[in-house]
């Protein structure tokens, strides 16, 4: 994700919606500080928290691990 606006705020929340209903839970990797800071300024901080938010994908994957036993 290299950017975000209003639309894609709307349409990630949708599929965050989507996913959690399915018990799945949404996860960032490798994600620009910037577009984090925009994340945060639309207001979606509470529902992404810093436990969603991975440095890289092997991070990601490491964590997934750990949590599905």
């Amino acid at each position: 994700m290299t950017g975000i606006d209003t639309t894609a705020h709307d349409d990630l929340i949708e599929r965050d919606d989507h996913l959690d209903r399915r018990g799945i839970s949404l996860v960032f990797a490798e994600m620009k500080g910037p577009i984090k800071d925009r994340l945060v300024k639309f207001g979606v901080g509470a529902r992404f928290g810093p436990d969603h938010f991975f440095p890289t994908v092997n991070n990601a994957v490491k964590a997934y691990r750990r949590t599905s036993g």
